[in-house]
């Protein structure tokens, strides 16, 4: 145990001290990528995610995620084996994508509305990427492609459901409370302007969080592409950006679809599910900050990027190739409010469907005994 300790140790102390040593020897080349980086978070990441990042604080401090509990709670139980109140984390991921579903489902177990393992379960179900960025901009823009702008949002939202059943079925089944858990290590906030202020702060330092990772990971970008040798334009190169971060892999590869259309689509389909490890690290920051497994939160994300690999090898052969981006400037002025109505038809569409063959079911059954 002390030498793979040591082990780990030594390849830690390596990489870091060879990091530095390309920010001495390549200052440019950092700069450059750091910069880049920058320019991501303040012009995409920040006015899109930060207000959303304060209502669903807000939404929380307030204790709301404790009152919709009831509305959800027979699908959510029926569906996943966790409580109504997961349901709250699961309507933030939809809309944002992680790391606010993290974020909700983690500060969820550290008031005590969730236990641990309806944790593990919302982190696999609440893990999927923002759909205006895989609706608008990966398929259409990158891939020239509406059905595939379709084909990587269904992957989008069917892979992390599918791993969420999967850990729910290992655990064992029991008739969950419409009521969320008496007592909460954070009590919900009464007064309004105390929890908006708060909600503020606490997003304010969330977002400058997102944005370190997301600086430091496009450096790492550059790193790995002059310590290997590749040359950004090529498909391995491709596939290593979008292995480290989604935003940057998907372009890259969405430029090489013509040349080598199955295997960018696939691995496009692997990077949306995988999410890249600067958003993974982001997820990790607030994973932290309680007791729950690391570990098992990689294994789900590998897990989810095997089935988004296989999922976009199909997407693949079952959609044409389009040599020019014909849907590109539609779908990058696509509102992002029509991306969320239709989020919002779909998860009421299942939530009805569920209702109704609850009532008939379940209902019969009832009356048979």
């Amino acid at each position: 145990m002390k030498k793979k300790r040591n082990f780990n140790e030594i390849i830690t102390s390596g990489l870091i001290i060879a990091l530095m040593g390309y920010l001495l020897i390549s200052p440019k080349q950092a700069r450059a990528a750091a910069l880049n980086g920058y320019e991501i978070w303040l012009n995409t990441i920040l006015p899109a995610v930060f207000p959303f990042l304060v209502l669903v604080t807000l939404l929380n401090l307030l204790g709301m995620s404790r009152k919709i509990a009831p509305m959800f709670s027979n699908f959510m139980n029926r569906a996943f084996g966790v409580s109504g109140t997961g349901a709250y984390a699961y309507l933030s991921a939809i809309f944002s994508g992680l790391p606010i579903g993290a974020k909700s489902v983690c500060d969820l177990y550290r008031q005590g509305d969730i236990d641990r393992s309806e944790a593990y379960i919302l982190l696999c179900l609440c893990s999927n990427m923002a759909p205006v960025y895989t609706y608008s901009i990966v398929g259409p823009v990158f891939f020239g492609s509406a059905k595939l702008a379709i084909a990587f949002i269904a992957i989008n939202y069917c892979v992390p459901v599918i791993c969420a059943l999967f850990v729910a079925n290992r655990r064992d089944r029991r008739k969950v409370s419409n009521e969320p858990p008496p007592r909460a290590s954070i009590t919900a906030m009464k007064n309004r302007s105390k929890a908006f202020t708060a909600a503020i702060k606490e997003s304010v330092m969330n977002i400058l969080n997102i944005g370190g990772f997301v600086i430091f990971f496009n450096v790492i970008i550059s790193f790995s592409r002059d310590f290997l040798g590749l040359d950004s334009n090529s498909l391995f190169g491709a596939i290593v950006s979008a292995l480290l971060e989604t935003a940057n892999g998907s372009s890259a590869l969405g430029a090489l679809s013509n040349e080598h259309y199955i295997i960018t689509v696939a691995t496009c389909g692997a990077s949306l599910c995988w999410g890249g490890l600067s958003i993974l690290f982001q997820s990790l920051s607030f994973i932290s900050e309680t007791d729950l497994s690391i570990r098992r939160f990689f294994q789900y994300k590998a897990a989810q990027g095997v089935l988004g690999f296989c999922f976009g090898l199909f997407a693949a052969n079952a959609i044409p190739r389009q040599t020019a981006p014909v849907f590109a400037e539609l779908a990058s002025k696509a509102s992002a409010g029509i991306i969320n109505i239709l989020a919002i038809g779909v998860f009421l569409l299942i939530v009805g469907a569920s209702a109704l063959a609850e009532t008939t079911l379940f209902g019969f059954t009832r009356k048979r005994k």
